[in-house]
């Protein structure tokens, strides 16, 4: 194997999930293959769901809309308008809320452009982590994973499938303890 081979290609060090036997050691192959901060998102045991961030809505300036007719008292008829509020009073209220909620924006896209590049990470790990499991499973075991279910899917389905029980655990404790 050359030192440019992919991150998924397998090791020396990779068991091949047969049966419950390899199952302990695969699974802990597989977990040490995934970053832990996003091991949470792929732990068969666990729930956690890593959804696509959304960006945020920018708020629209209300001044880009033409200025409401102005009534006898020399007054805007907008119905926002506070009482006795001029109309250049009125925009500077509205200028002010609109800065408030460009700020708002601005600081709500930062946090979704920093989510945004988890998700990167996360979808990475999850095509390698993928390949990485379909690379270490006997066929046998790669026939009932569905590509249409998510990655997590799999490593329950899996572990439902192969992790060893604890009536098989005694007997290899027992079988060890007899040599």
């Amino acid at each position: 194997m050359s030192s440019s081979s992919s991150t998924t290609a397998k090791t020396a060090k990779d068991i091949i999930l047969g049966d419950s036997s390899t199952y302990n050691q695969w699974y802990s192959n597989i977990k040490d293959s995934v970053p832990s901060h996003l091991w949470r998102y792929f732990d068969p045991v666990g729930n956690a769901v890593f959804t696509e961030p959304v960006p945020p809505i920018q708020p629209v300036c209300e001044e880009a809309l033409p200025l409401p007719p102005v009534a006898a008292s020399g007054h805007s008829t907008r119905s926002s308008q506070t009482l006795g509020e001029t109309p250049d009073q009125q925009a500077a209220r509205e200028n002010a809320r609109y800065r408030e909620q460009l700020d708002t924006y601005s600081k709500l896209h930062a946090i979704y452009r920093d989510d945004r590049i988890q998700w990167e990470k996360y979808c990475e790990t999850d095509s390698k982590l993928r390949d990485r499991i379909k690379a270490t499973i006997s066929k046998l075991k790669a026939g009932p994973l569905s590509s249409e279910n998510p990655t997590h899917q799999w490593l329950v389905d899996l572990r439902r499938s192969s992790a060893p029980t604890a009536a098989t655990t005694r007997q290899t404790v027992k079988g060890a303890t007899a040599l």
